[in-house]
């Protein structure tokens, strides 16, 4: 499969939030097919089952602590190239 992301060069590494979604759930699939892609944070309420290619982390949207800690781990291993939030959250109440 050919490189949708060439101008961003190889090595790339992303995370996605809401990556069990519908939506999140195909961007992380492709991104994680995509041979330009080293590394896939997947974040999601029930963190996904890790893989090659791709780390699961666990997060809850309405816990600001949660989505620190995911952020701490991801930044740990390597830095972002590129973070997609597909939360399918506009404007969290309140």
């Amino acid at each position: 499969m050919p490189s949708l992301l060439k101008s961003f060069g190889t090595g790339i590494v992303a995370s996605v939030f809401g990556s069990q979604g519908g939506i999140g759930a195909a961007l992380t699939r492709a991104l994680i097919d995509c041979p330009s892609v080293d590394h896939v944070f997947a974040c999601s309420r029930v963190a996904p089952e890790s893989g090659n290619g791709f780390t699961g982390l666990g997060f809850d949207l309405t816990d600001e602590g949660s989505i620190r800690d995911a952020v701490q781990l991801m930044g740990h291993r390597r830095p972002l190239n590129m973070v997609f939030v597909a939360t399918g959250v506009l404007n969290p109440a309140g």
